[in-house]
């Protein structure tokens, strides 16, 4: 007989957003098997996405706080308190370095590694692929795994079941229905959608009401300001280009020589010496903006002397096949994307036709002696920009993540469990470009992007009740560039994970949990629903709390709640009238005179029926 699990609660995908919800699920009493296909946890945190990607400073989930702080305290404690270590794990000046948290790949192992074996209740099970699903009507029942290691396959019964992988292997298996690539301009009627040619400029700070202190987040200092002729919004099977986030150092004592690859072909990587400002039409391997000066030039996550994560060496069109391959081949594309990289740095350092300050400012990086040292000083994973995307009981479009029409603020969602606030963008979707644009595909509506409400029917599938899908979560690719950030799956996770174990305790599937039972759950643990500018969770005021209850609820038109202004007659009257006719209950009373808008939800939650 194989060997056999059983737990409450399943994961698939030992990512960042799949360890929060393992923890999350076993803080709250249940008990977990987690399950990941490679021996080195923590997805892209500890593969080469060292950086909090996100521009909102505000609490939004306990646990995305909790590891925050934990990488500021691996920091704190290994290079001092005056390091720039330390410094960079904190958010800079956001009108003068912009700099968002940044730490080492082998921080972001440790801290999720320490994160993870602090729950007893939880078992890791790697490197394990999923082999198979068992199901019954409904309801998903187990799972088999194939070990990559050679060990015995293990069968796994659980209660319910997250997805948190970066490729949607559990929700495919299962049955659901999913979407790969772009829809076109038509489906959704999205201005965006589809085969579009664009070209991003960096002359201001997008989005201006960042800038002009109207929308409390960072700000981005490019923007996609040019469409071209030639888009047609034709829709394709075509994903947004991967790459390889190697770590380079050039601390003589900590320098690994770039190794060339064997299969080395320098005549990929040519249209870097193209004169870019008189680049013809046609196709190339290789963004136009690629690298010209040197890895620091390009590089997130930076500490002294080391680039943690490298993000110039996209591979546009070879990662064709990833999103629905089995894993041997993706372990082959996963292979050639790393040669890529390593030959695009060989190429730069080496190549006789490169300009020669150019060659020697690269030839003084190296792969870092102290990073990735059980694979070579490469990662395991590349970045999986996007694969396989849930069809779900709600699909979000471009059209959740802009202001709505006549309002300074997007479109509510009642059920709404986490919110979005990365711009929407996307890297090469293929390598045709028109005179002028970038690659295919290359797009970042910074200008236009504000924070999206998440639902949670957007986190199950059709079929299934008791399958949670936080992270290939129901969307289009526009929409996609908004949610495929780190920290926002982290909060999604740690959402799905206290519904998971809400239903647990209800003894029901996690699709037929009460909407404002489970909204009321995630605020009492801290878990932001909705964007505010104003509005601090982590303080755990009950005002706070009302105040995201209803603004998922059309009672606010800006992202400003403004709790402490006092309460004119006509937004007494519309929230009243809201109340009566969307939430069917009567206008609360006034505890006092003078009615704060504040007071007035607060007492309006306070009359919800007891949970």
């Amino acid at each position: 007989m194989h060997p056999t699990h059983s737990a409450d609660l399943f994961i698939f995908g030992a990512t960042p957003a799949g360890i929060a919800a393992a923890v999350r699920a076993a803080r709250e009493g249940a008990s977990v098997v987690l399950a990941g296909v490679h021996s080195r946890i923590g997805g892209m945190w500890s593969n080469g996405v060292q950086v909090f990607d996100t521009l909102c400073e505000q609490h939004r989930s306990p646990l995305l706080s909790e590891i925050l702080g934990r990488i500021q305290e691996w920091n704190r404690q290994r290079f001092g308190e005056d390091s720039p270590q330390y410094a960079n794990s904190f958010f800079g000046d956001r009108f003068v370095s912009g700099r968002r948290p940044s730490f080492t790949p082998q921080c972001g192992l440790e801290v999720l590694g320490e994160l993870l074996r602090g729950e007893k209740n939880v078992t890791l099970l790697a490197p394990y692929e999923i082999g198979g699903v068992l199901r019954r009507g409904r309801l998903l029942t187990g799972v088999r795994l194939h070990s990559l290691s050679g060990a015995e396959p293990v069968e796994v019964s659980a209660r319910v079941f997250l997805d948190t992988s970066y490729e949607g292997d559990l929700f495919a298996l299962a049955g659901a229905e999913y979407r790969v690539g772009r829809e076109g301009r038509d489906e959704f009627g999205e201005p965006h959608a589809g085969k579009i040619f664009a070209q991003r400029g960096g002359s201001g700070r997008h989005p201006a009401d960042a800038v002009c202190g109207r929308l409390n987040l960072r700000t981005f200092r490019l923007t996609t300001t040019e469409i071209f002729s030639g888009s047609t919004g034709e829709g394709d099977r075509a994903v947004q280009s991967y790459n390889a986030r190697i770590a380079l150092s050039s601390q003589p004592e900590n320098r690994v020589p770039v190794p060339r690859p064997a299969d080395y072909d320098r005549t990929r990587y040519l249209g870097l010496l193209a004169d870019r400002s008189r680049e013809p039409e046609g196709r190339y391997p290789l963004k136009s903006d690629l690298l010209f000066g040197g890895p620091e030039k390009a590089s997130l996550g930076s500490h002294v002397g080391k680039v943690n994560g490298w993000n110039s060496a996209n591979y546009p069109e070879a990662n064709r096949d990833y999103p629905e391959a089995d894993w041997p081949t993706r372990f082959t594309i996963i292979r050639r994307h790393l040669d890529h990289a390593l030959g695009l740095l060989h190429f730069l350092q080496s190549d006789p036709e490169m300009p020669a300050d150019l060659r020697a400012r690269n030839a003084a990086w190296g792969l870092p002696a102290d990073e990735y040292r059980e694979s070579g000083h490469l990662p395991v994973e590349i970045y999986v920009r996007e694969a396989r995307r849930l069809v779900g009981r709600v699909i979000l479009t471009e059209h959740d993540a802009v202001l709505e029409a006549g309002r300074e603020r997007t479109r509510d969602r009642a059920d709404s469990v986490a919110f979005a606030e990365w711009p929407m963008d996307s890297h090469d979707c293929s390598m045709e470009r028109v005179a002028g644009s970038l690659n295919d595909g290359i797009i970042l509506l910074t200008e236009l992007t504000r924070p999206a409400s998440i639902p949670f029917r957007s986190l199950l599938p059709t079929g299934i009740d008791n399958l949670i899908v936080p992270v290939c979560l129901s969307c289009t690719h526009l929409f996609w560039g908004t949610v495929r950030v780190e920290p926002t799956w982290v909060h999604l996770a740690e959402s799905a994970a206290l519904a998971a174990t809400l239903a647990l305790r209800m003894d029901c599937p996690p699709a037929a949990l009460p909407t404002e039972r489970l909204q009321r759950h995630l605020l009492a643990n801290g878990i932001g629903l909705t964007f505010f500018n104003d509005v601090d969770l982590s303080t755990g005021d009950e005002t706070a709390r009302a105040a995201h209850f209803w603004g998922c609820r059309g009672f606010f038109e800006s992202f400003d709640a403004r709790l402490s202004d006092p309460l004119d007659d006509e937004t007494r009257q519309r929230w009243s009238d809201r109340l009566r006719t969307a939430c069917g209950m009567a206008s609360p009373p006034p505890p006092s005179e003078t009615l704060t808008r504040g007071a007035f939800l607060l007492a309006a939650f306070r009359a919800l029926p007891p949970l």
